[in-house]
């Protein structure tokens, strides 16, 4: 197991890739140690473990051995990022389909299906069926081309080509219990055994998903990239990722400018540093979590943020 150190206020980490079917984990030793904090002028936005319900800290706890001291080192933005999926959101909350799947009742005693189709299911097609939280149904699955694989008397995996990617499935799990239905959250999954390979969140791995299959290469190896996080952007802020499957230490640019729309237009909103530091260093195999806090509020609409000079640009929507 590869270990590392996280950096709060920021976050960093070792990182690692499961296989064998599992979404990708992430191992920490947890260690309060590191730079002052993010934000655009380098402080914290900062809560307690007070204004944490009892559930969220008792997942905090059990998942990555946060202790009510440790949250104090921590931004809000990253402890929400801890929390990504799981329903117990700080903000911009969610059903908590991503680690839970959904539950739902059917009229009649359940079938398994046998695909009928040919058609191939896209990438833009998988996210809006995720989208749907726990609307999700088989259903919305079975008119694309599928296989399955049973995992017992009352439990199968689907595998669903995804169009225009190698050896690439949309893969979840059916539980049935007659009438009852389970549906395990869908991933995007790359396997060239069907057994093993490297599993990706079809909402949250989104930009490490589009850099593993970049150029034909399906590798996740000598990467630096960063990528704003699904579900993590308010009028206040947003989180981005920024990782290094590199061996070897790899340097970014903190300062940022965020544009109002596509960013086609030289109409700078506002702009700041997401660090104290100009120049952030970011050692091999190794991802940090860094919040974006804006100098201001930001209204409805879409923004293009610019990191680095060209080391980030994305555009993001305000809802």
């Amino acid at each position: 197991m590869v270990v590392g150190s996280i950096n709060w206020g920021g976050l960093m980490m070792k990182k690692r890739m499961h296989i064998a079917g599992f979404v990708c984990l992430l191992c920490v030793l947890l260690c309060a140690c590191g730079k002052t904090g993010t934000a655009a002028e380098g402080q914290l936005n900062k809560i307690t473990a007070d204004d944490l319900t009892d559930a969220q800290k008792e997942y905090l706890s059990e998942q990555y051995g946060l202790s009510d001291d440790a949250l104090a080192y921590i931004s809000k933005e990253t402890i929400n990022y801890y929390l990504l999926g799981t329903g117990l959101e700080l903000y911009n909350k969610t059903k908590g389909v991503e680690v839970n799947g959904t539950e739902y009742t059917i009229d009649d005693d359940f079938t398994l299906p046998v695909s009928t189709s040919e058609k191939l299911i896209t990438i833009e097609e998988a996210i809006s069926i995720r989208m749907k939280e726990d609307g999700m149904r088989l259903q919305d699955f079975t008119g694309y081309k599928f296989t399955t694989q049973a995992e017992g008397t009352d439990s199968w995996t689907f595998f669903l080509p995804v169009d225009g990617y190698n050896d690439t499935y949309v893969r979840f799990r059916i539980i049935a219990d007659n009438r009852e239905i389970t549906l395990k959250t869908p991933h995007l999954f790359y396997s060239t055994t069907m057994q093993t390979g490297y599993t990706f969140s079809i909402l949250y791995d989104r930009p490490d998903f589009y850099k593993f299959v970049e150029d034909g290469k399906y590798s996740s190896e000598n990467l630096f990239y960063a990528g704003i996080i699904y579900g993590t952007v308010t009028n206040e802020s947003l989180v981005i990722k920024v990782m290094n499957s590199c061996k070897e230490t790899k340097f970014w640019n903190s300062g940022y400018k965020i544009y109002k729309g596509n960013g086609d237009r030289e109409e700078i909103v506002c702009e700041g540093k997401i660090t104290a530091e100009n120049k952030v260093k970011q050692e091999g195999e190794t991802f940090s979590i860094e919040p974006v806090l804006f100098p201001k509020q930001l209204g409805k609409g879409y923004y293009t943020i610019n990191i680095g000079d060209g080391f980030l640009v994305e555009t993001f929507e305000i809802k």
